[in-house]
């Protein structure tokens, strides 16, 4: 789930991409990052209408309330920090 991620945000980066498609890959990556957070946690999103709203807004649960908010710090980095704390055996 890790290497799709980061492709993800790896491709979202790219130029000859449309907004829209960058967006879409982007987000895609950040949705990914929250079904493995809560995933970790003990929790599963059930796939039907809305699930992606919940996945998103439930990951804060699931990561607390962050102490600051960095401006470089992105949502990949945030969930990687949490892993770490809570779950080192997971650490890549």
């Amino acid at each position: 789930m890790r290497t799709l991620m980061a492709r993800d945000m790896a491709d979202a980066a790219l130029a000859g991409l449309s907004a829209d498609r960058r967006f879409a890959t982007a987000y895609n990556a950040a949705l990914q990052a929250a079904n493995m957070a809560i995933a970790w946690a003990g929790y599963r999103i059930v796939s039907k209408v809305g699930h992606h709203r919940i996945s998103i807004d439930s990951v804060k649960l699931v990561l607390g309330k962050p102490r600051r908010q960095i401006r470089r710090l992105s949502f990949y980095d945030q969930i990687e920090d949490w892993i770490t704390k809570t779950h080192p055996s997971l650490k890549k």
